[in-house]
């Protein structure tokens, strides 16, 4: 007897990107701008990576929030040479990383659904880039 339930399988982005709003209204309170939003989906341990200029001098912080089916997300920051500058492994379905740049430059922003719930094929996944 097999049963499919597309509900428990696929990523849900809308459900994500819920949760990522209001933790961007959380930090519009403490000064944060929004920089830049993005929406995807991805399987379990399967790295999403978002290239960004970053420029010295500002405060930025990664704001990931990630739908029900996740359990655990990791949040990297690498340079240019995609050496891994600073990460952020949270339990749970959301998490921040903040990062002050010595040199203005270009960045990769990696986001990791580091593990799911066993019947989810994908889950989504909200990346908000804030700065100060």
């Amino acid at each position: 007897n097999f049963e499919f339930k597309l509900d428990e399988k696929l990523p849900d982005e809308r459900e994500a990107q819920d949760c990522l709003d209001v933790m961007i209204d959380d930090d519009y309170n403490d000064g944060w701008q929004l920089r830049t939003l993005h929406a995807a989906n991805a399987g379990e341990q399967q790295m999403k990576a978002y290239p960004v200029t970053l420029l010295a001098g500002n405060s930025y912080e990664i704001a990931v929030c990630t739908d029900d089916k996740v359990k655990a997300v990791d949040i990297a920051l690498a340079d240019e040479d995609g050496e891994f500058i600073d990460e952020s492994i949270n339990d749970g379905r959301e998490g921040k990383l903040q990062f002050s740049p010595k040199e203005t430059g270009t960045y990769y922003v990696t986001v990791t659904p580091y593990e799911t719930e066993e019947s989810a094929e994908r889950v989504g996944i909200s990346m908000g880039l804030l700065y100060k």
